[in-house]
């Protein structure tokens, strides 16, 4: 393996720190995602837990 410049070395670091905001963006994208995916089957199942507040239930006031 060769040894990099130091241009290249500042190159190489900066894409791998922007490797890892892809990742973490990529990660909280999931979990915003199972988010959504848990409020929308609490919407369809009534929200029996009682876990949503009471703007998300049924005949709450949406902003348009």
């Amino acid at each position: 393996m060769s040894m990099l410049n130091a241009q290249e070395q500042r190159v190489l670091a900066a894409v791998m720190a922007a490797h890892r905001k892809i990742t973490h963006f990529e990660a909280a994208a999931q979990i915003a995602s199972r988010n959504a995916e848990e409020v929308a089957r609490l919407l369809r199942d009534g929200d029996a837990s009682g876990y949503l507040p009471k703007s998300f239930g049924p005949g709450a006031k949406r902003k348009s």
